[in-house]
Parts: C-alpha cells; structure tokens; sequence
C-alpha cells in the first residue's frame, strides 16, 4: 500500500509516529524521479536491501549493542560532530539532484570532515568533488550512470583511496550523465588518506564515530520517508512505510543513546528533512546493518601550512613564506625586476592564495597589475586584467584580493566608492567592474579596503572617516548594504586595516596611533571587543601598515614600522605570542616597504 500524508497525520495525533509527516521538496515526483535522488545498489540488489534490514532489526530485538551503557563503550551517551568539542567538523550540505549519486556523496562528505579533523580546523573550507568520484572513479569501480546511478561505499571509498579527490573547483558536479572532465591540474590538487574500516557491529560504529570520525551508512527508503520526512525521528512502521523507492547512502555524523537514534546528514539539499539532516531510528531499514570509514593520515591541498607575505617599497614587488616549521624557509624574492611584463614601480600590493597558486596584484600609477605563482613553478608574466574601467574612474587608489575556490575576487576603491572584479577557474577576467557601495548617498567616502572569504562569500571591510563598515557579495552575485559593525571598545580613529577568516569567524587587525588592535566575529554573527596587542615595551615607536591571514586555524599578523616588518600570531588555542618578531634580519635585500599583504 502506497504511504499516504492523511493515513500518516492521523498515526502522529494517534501517537504512533516518531516523526513529523509533512509536505516535502519531493512532493509530486515520479516513481523514476524519486529512484534519481536515492543510488546505492548492493551486491545483491533488492533483496540485499531486505537481508540487510532483517540483519538490522534481529539484532537490536536481541539488543546488539545498541543500547549498551556509555561505560561499557567506552564513549559517551550522545554524540555529534557538529557539536563536537572545537566546533563543527561537519562541511554543507550538498544536493545531489537528479543523479543516483548518493554513494559519492555520503563518502565526500565523510572526507570533507576527515580533512578538518586533521587539519584541527572545523571552519575549514573544505568541499570536495563528488562529480570526480561518481564520474571519474566510478566507471571503473562499478558505478552505473545517471540518472538510477546505482554503487556501494566500499568500492567507492576503495577508489577514492586508491587515487584520491580533486576539489569541487576543479569539477563541479552537476546531475547529468557525463564523461571525467577534470581539470588539467587535477593531479596536484589531490586530498588523499590512507585507509578504509567496515564496522558491522553498533558498539564498533559507535566507537568510530566518537574517536575517530564520521561513517558512510546505507539503508532502504520507504515512501513515508522520501516524501513525507520533515523532521523527528523516522522507525520504520508496516501499516504507513508504502513501497521501497530504493536504497540510499548517507553521512553518519553521530548518535543518541537516550533517544535511540543515529544523526545523519543526506545530500537532498537544506529545504528537506531537519535542515537537510535527519534523525532514523536504531535498526531501521538497515541503517546499521554496516558502515564505512576513513582512517589513517589524511592529506590535502586545501591544509595549508605555508604563510606567504608580499611586500612593496621603493617602488619593488617582493616575496617570501613562512612554512609549519615554523621559519622564514625561503630567501625573499623580487617579483618584478627583469621579468616579462614588468609593470613598472608598483605602489600598493595586495595577495590572495586558491589552492596551489599564489595571487599577487599591485597598483602602478593607479592602474592594477597581475601574476601568479603556481606552486613548485615560476612567476607568470605581469598582465593587466582586461576588466573595463568604469566611466568616470581614473584610477584606483587601493586594492585587496582574496580567492573563493580557484575564482579571484578583487575589490578596488577609486573615488571614495568600491568596485568589484573577478578572475574566473579559467583566466578569464569579468568584462567590466561593478559597483559595490557608492561614493556618495552613503556613510560616506571609504579611505581603506579589505577583503577575505568567509565560506562562498566575499566579505569586505572597509575604513570610512576612520571606523569599520561591513559589506559581503553573496553567491547571486548580489552586495549586501555596507554597514557599519558593533564591535566594543574600537579606538576613536583607525587608521588601518586587514582582515582573516579563522575556522569561519572574520577576524580583523587595525592601527589606532599606530597601536594594533584586534577583533573577531563569532559564528553567531555576534562581535567580540576589541583587543589591543603586545604591550608599549614590546612595540616599535608605531606601526604605519598591518596585514594578517589564516594558516591552520592560526591567525598571523605582520605589521610594518620604518618600513620594517613585525611578526606575531595568535594560535589555535586562542594563546598570543608574547611579542612582535623584528623580521627584517629574514629580508635581506629589501628595502624598507610601504606596502604587505598576507595570503
């Protein structure tokens, strides 16, 4: 019998429902349709769907585990990787649309997390390329094609081991069937790791899930979950399931004892379910007949370890970096002397790093210039970007660069008022800048530009007559109104400033009298006070330019006094070094700067 929404209602006001039925994103789809959103497909077919769901409920009737005490364990009672001490490990939730690549999806997502974990970064911004995995790997691994799709995670884990995943910006997924089309630099921008378990047993599972990390499950979808699902705890019930549409792979992100339940994240996008999350009873539909996951080191591009720092003086573009070591490692370079296209005394310098590549732009008499270093290759030759300049704009009198994937957002101020450009995956320059607050009609003229990604979004800051004002450009390529923010205790003037995304919060650096300040924005939107740094003994008479960035959740900070560079940072302990680091002896060569970026 087909689950029907009225025969369900009436089981919730009767109390016999755990869940929430409701009208869905799903409501209306055709039989083929639903089998598109679903693609796992065991050894077996459907009846290995049944043996696993029978295997599933014998046990928890027997006890199985499920419902042993934390002590016996030896974990606790609940837990949640979104919740997780340090903060939320678990990445987006993505959508697989009308493919039946459920399988890439619950295992990327499985990694996505695995790559914060070793990064110690839970704000990371990780997002991995399901499309690489279902249409790159899986031919070879047993993958059918869109639309039914149709695999299983131990194949698909066992290929993403064995080769490893490029990031979404390297190939976009989109839910027609399709041949590999990585990128041409596919194979540097690998996130790998070392092993995959099989756990076939609750208290192994929830052991994994506590210490280690998140697993890939699978189960049957009955009607009344596909359609009707809206939040709760879905059980599986005979009189109101309906038919089987199929078998699904999702992300197991955690448990709870006390309501007998695992907590999954599913790839249906945020408009379905508890957020695009979803709550299914222990032994349900096979869910924990077995899982899969990821073990051993983990490696990615997307872990940065290595801080760089771009300096202009004396009309020179200059170059070095800082690795995990921690040391200045290499010796500064000069990135404009002698080199094809040399733009000519560069003024303002600005960085963004996308993964393996450095982004270096610089203003020479009001006008952008660019390069770019792909790592363990050479500088590329100084190019103008080919962006129309507006009507009326003579020249740029400031510019930051930050990078959403491999796309390079670039702010530029000019006349008080901000425009907007970007360099696409491929090289290729946005046609013309776009306004993004106006001179004029605002709060006023903008003296000072920053900008950093916070996730997708470009987020900008800026200095008008002295104070912070706010602005971020959202996927639809839209602006948010500039505002000022309501963080405590800011100097009267601030002359500076620079910002960072660390773990998710926008964290921002100011001079106020040539004094460094710092603030933070939590999670919630919420701002912290403002912190001044180092004390006057540890100080320079003052500092006249700062810049910082974010490598591996610590916040670097570089501020530039006489035109010499200072070093400190704060680590992922939220512990600051006790003082700023003369790094001039690490610059042989420069000159005194006017100008530093981090990236």
């Amino acid at each position: 019998m087909a689950a029907d929404l009225t025969r369900l209602r009436e089981a919730e006001r009767g109390s016999e429902l755990t869940w929430a039925p409701g009208i869905t994103v799903h409501d209306g789809l055709s039989d083929l349709a639903a089998r598109a959103r679903l693609g796992a497909r065991p050894p077996g077919g459907t009846d290995a769907l049944l043996q696993r769901e029978a295997v599933a409920a014998a046990r928890l009737g027997a006890g199985g585990g499920h419902l042993r005490t934390a002590s016996a364990v030896s974990v606790p009672a609940r837990f949640d990787w979104r919740t997780a001490s340090g903060g939320d490990y678990v990445s987006a939730v993505r959508d697989q649309a009308g493919c039946g690549s459920c399988v890439a999806f619950g295992s990327v997502a499985v990694l996505e997390t695995m790559v914060r974990l070793a990064a110690a970064s839970p704000g990371l911004d990780v997002d991995l390329s399901e499309a690489f995995v279902f249409f790159c790997l899986g031919p070879d691994a047993g993958a059918g094609a869109c639309p039914d799709g149709g695999w299983w995670p131990q194949e698909a884990l066992s290929a993403m081991k064995a080769t490893g995943v490029v990031d979404e910006a390297n190939y976009r997924y989109t839910d027609a069937d399709q041949s590999c089309r990585r990128g041409s630099d596919w194979s540097s921008r690998l996130t790998r790791f070392a092993g995959v378990t099989r756990k076939t047993s609750p208290t192994s599972m929830k052991k994994h899930l506590a210490t280690v990390g998140p697993l890939v499950a699978c189960f049957t979808v009955y009607e009344d979950f596909f359609y009707y699902y809206t939040g709760g705890i879905w059980r599986y019930r005979r009189s109101t399931a309906g038919d089987i549409v199929g078998g699904h792979c999702v992300m197991i992100v955690g448990y709870d004892d006390a309501k007998t339940c695992w907590i999954a994240k599913n790839s249906w996008g945020t408009g379905w379910g508890e957020s695009g999350y979803f709550r299914i009873g222990y032994g349900s539909a096979g869910i924990d007949a077995e899982m899969w996951g990821i073990t051993g080191a983990v490696s990615s591009p997307l872990i940065r370890t290595t801080l760089r720092l771009v300096g202009a003086g004396a009309g020179q573009v200059w170059h070095t970096r800082r690795t995990g070591a921690p040391a200045w490692r290499q010796p500064p370079e000069r990135l404009d002397a002698g080199r094809p296209g040399d733009p000519g005394d560069v003024t303002t310098v600005t960085a963004a790093a996308s993964i393996n590549r450095l982004h270096v732009l610089g203003l020479v008499e009001g006008q952008p210039w660019y390069t770019r270093q792909r790592e363990g290759a050479g500088w590329a030759v100084w190019t103008q970007p080919t962006s129309t300049r507006p009507a009326g704009v003579t020249g740029w009198t400031d510019l930051c660069a930050t990078a959403v994937g491999d796309v390079v957002h670039v702010v530029g101020l000019a006349g008080g008022g901000l425009w907007h450009t970007l360099r696409s995956a491929d090289g290729a320059w946005q046609g013309t800048w776009k306004r993004v607050s106006p001179a004029t009609g605002g709060p006023g003229p903008v003296d000072t530009v920053s900008c950093v990604a916070v996730g997708s979004r470009v987020t900008v800051t800026c200095l008008v007559a002295g104070q912070v004002w706010l602005c971020s450009r959202n996927a639809d390529g839209g602006w948010t109104k500039l505002k000022p923010i309501t963080a405590s205790g800011a100097p009267a003037v601030l002359s500076a400033l620079s910002s960072a995304c660390v773990d998710g919060r926008l964290e921002l650096v100011a001079l106020a009298s040539g004094r460094p300040w710092q603030v933070r924005r939590e999670l919630d939107k919420s701002w912290g006070s403002w912190l001044e740094l180092g004390s006057a003994a540890a100080l320079p008479a003052g500092f006249e330019a700062i810049a910082c960035a974010d490598v591996g959740s610590t916040l670097h900070v570089v501020a530039l006094a006489g035109g010499v560079p200072w070093y400190t940072s704060r680590d992922s302990a939220g512990a600051w070094r006790t003082s700023f680091a003369d790094l001039s002896g690490k610059l042989p060569g420069v000159p005194p700067l006017d100008r530093i970026d981090l990236a």
